[in-house]
């Protein structure tokens, strides 16, 4: 793998420690999305990045879970799972985050009921992030749609 490359997958794994993901899952992130293969092997993710067993299958587990790279098993080799990025799955954790801010508001809204005036300066930043969800989740929910799900409407439309 070059240096470019090389490069790009340590960028990657320090953006997704930020957001909590292990290195290794991180790791695997940054060579699934710079490298031109669509598929690996649990072989090959292990000897490409030069990770454990136990780590590379610790990593895959946790990135299945939330959906950011899912798995197919070719008829040719059953016993063998090739894992890719989940194009799906990384629009439904944006879904789920954008969703979480609304719930955010929401208990924060009825944090603001329950509290007194004591704490005004904490009331007020309570207020404030009410205001900025207000302002940002529909914004993002509207791109969410328009970048992902409408597209994706549009390319199927064109290839039938």
């Amino acid at each position: 793998m070059d240096t470019k490359r090389q490069q790009l997958i340590e960028q990657t794994v320090e953006l997704y420690k930020q957001i909590g993901y292990s290195p290794i899952a991180g790791r695997i992130m940054g060579l699934l999305n710079v490298s031109e293969q669509k598929y690996f092997t649990f072989e090959q993710l292990m000897e490409t990045l030069q990770i454990s067993k136990s780590a590379t299958s610790k990593a895959l587990k946790f990135l299945l879970e939330i959906n950011e790279i899912d798995f197919i098993i070719k008829p040719e080799n059953t016993r063998r799972r090739y894992f890719y990025i989940s194009g799906k799955g990384s629009v439904k954790s944006m879904e789920v985050w954008s969703n979480s801010l609304l719930l955010r508001k929401q208990i924060l809204e009825k944090i603001l009921q329950v509290r007194s005036d004591k704490n005004q300066e904490i009331n007020d930043f309570i207020k404030q992030m009410i205001a900025f969800i207000d302002d940002v989740y529909p914004f993002i929910t509207d791109k969410i749609q328009e970048h992902f799900v409408e597209n994706k409407l549009e390319n199927n439309n064109q290839n039938k």
